[in-house]
């Protein structure tokens, strides 16, 4: 918390831009099964630090004690468009910190950098789709500001933060719910003390966890006021589901039968038009 609160005092939009796009960046080429406290710990700091800076960056441009942000004040923009970067950035990090105490909660001997879930798919795909985000927002800002997407006022930047918050809290919920019996990878076989989870959020839609990050993630683009990379966000999610969730319910059908034939009948998948299982198309 020093730190951010130091790094914070010198970091405006512009700086924490480039902080949060080299990270993110260079978590691609990070060992993701080093499990070494050194490794884990030099992780887990960058993350700190960019989450501090990212909450202490957005109150004090919420209550009008603008840090840096002087090429957003130059091209006119507003003080909740600096705010916008910072606000990303918090949440952003607050994904990754959720992801990492669960593994650590329910999963210790899995601990490693990938518990942060900083490479969550092959490719990049995610830590690149985050930077492409980041540069909607500033050529939009800066070079088309007649064009830009969505002019985000105050009641706008506060509904993307809400939803975001929203959607990662109930992905939260589904892990801390799930428990043991929730994986960043599909069992394909199933353990001894595997259970069908009914209970809580699981009781609403059969995939709350994967509900909760679609939400999020494109909240955030409301909160940088990003129409493209929403709509490119909603496209690609929902096509990343639509192949995850029908090869996650084969291995679930296999592992309880009609048990959770059963209640797929019952509660929804979450997401439209994804699953033929019950109520998928709910």
């Amino acid at each position: 918390v020093g730190g951010a609160i130091l790094a914070v005092t010198v970091v405006g939009p512009e700086v924490l831009t480039v902080m949060l796009a080299a990270f993110l960046l260079v978590a691609n080429f990070l060992p993701q099964d080093s499990d070494g406290p050194v490794a884990i710990g030099a992780v887990c700091c960058c993350v700190g630090l960019l989450l501090g800076c990212g909450l202490i960056g957005t109150v004090l441009a919420v209550v009008g004690q603008n840090v840096g942000g002087e090429m957003l004040i130059a091209a006119h923009c507003s003080a909740w468009d600096v705010a916008r970067i910072p606000a990303f950035t918090f949440l952003v990090m607050i994904f990754h910190v959720a992801e990492f105490f669960f593994v650590a909660a329910y999963h210790p001997f899995d601990l490693s950098v990938r518990a942060l879930l900083l490479a969550p798919v092959p490719a990049g795909g995610y830590n690149i789709a985050m930077v492409a985000a980041l540069i909607e927002f500033w050529m939009e800002a800066l070079y088309l500001e007649s064009l830009q997407s969505v002019p985000v006022d105050r009641g706008v930047f506060i509904v993307g933060v809400t939803f975001s918050l929203v959607g990662w809290a109930f992905r939260v919920l589904a892990l801390y719910t799930a428990k043991g019996n929730f994986t960043h990878q599909i069992a394909d076989r199933r353990k001894a003390s595997h259970q069908l989870v009914t209970t809580g959020v699981y009781h609403l839609c059969r995939h709350p966890g994967y509900v909760g990050w679609f939400i999020w993630s494109l909240s955030t683009q409301v909160v940088l006021g990003n129409i493209i990379c929403f709509l490119i966000f909603a496209v690609v999610g929902w096509r990343f589901f639509a192949h995850r969730i029908p090869s996650e319910e084969m291995f679930l059908v296999d592992f309880f039968g009609e048990t959770y034939l059963d209640y797929a009948k019952e509660v929804p998948c979450g997401l439209p038009c994804i699953s033929e299982l019950g109520r998928g198309f709910s």
